[in-house]
């Protein structure tokens, strides 16, 4: 009976470390800031790296908010539209509703730009977002659409390394 009982002390033990280690860490209790939303993220990092200026694109009607607004810009002499990936699930329809037959749709995860879509790499960084999402404030891992037209190049001069991860 004795050595039942002090199990349930140390497990209570464990479980009040827990949540005080969890408190401690916690962004509403630390007073950390929340990080911006991906999209102002996306727009911060064209306005610092594009020539030309970038320019709002309205989500459109019937979208949900933050779910197609995007940004568009010039990279070779080309218009580049990006937008933050939607939410999970989405399958980024809302960007690609943007798209036409005669554009091409390109993505950007982790500095790198792709042909396709970032499933398994996004999927094993949103695991690890769920783990240690407790422990600090940061928006769920996400990518960047690109639409451009197919006669131009992928706009791959831009430094996208330097885009923080989102």
């Amino acid at each position: 009976m004795r050595s039942s009982t002090s199990g349930y002390a140390a497990a209570a033990a464990v479980l009040a470390l827990s949540l005080v280690l969890k408190l401690a860490v916690s962004p509403a209790w630390a007073g950390h800031a929340t990080p911006p939303p991906r999209g102002e993220v996306l727009r911060r990092f064209l306005a610092a790296t594009t020539v030309g200026g970038v320019e709002p694109i309205a989500a459109r009607a019937g979208e949900r908010e933050g779910g197609g607004a995007g940004w568009r810009f010039r990279s070779n002499d080309c218009a580049v539209s990006a937008y933050p990936s939607g939410p999970r699930g989405s399958f980024d329809l809302a960007a690609r509703s943007h798209a036409r037959r005669r554009d091409q749709i390109a993505y950007v995860y982790r500095g790198e730009l792709s042909a396709t879509p970032p499933t398994w790499a996004l999927a094993a960084d949103v695991v690890l977002y769920r783990l240690t999402s407790t422990f600090r404030p940061a928006n769920e891992p996400g990518y960047v659409v690109l639409i451009y037209p197919k006669t131009c190049a992928a706009p791959s001069t831009l430094p996208w390394s330097r885009l923080p991860a989102s």
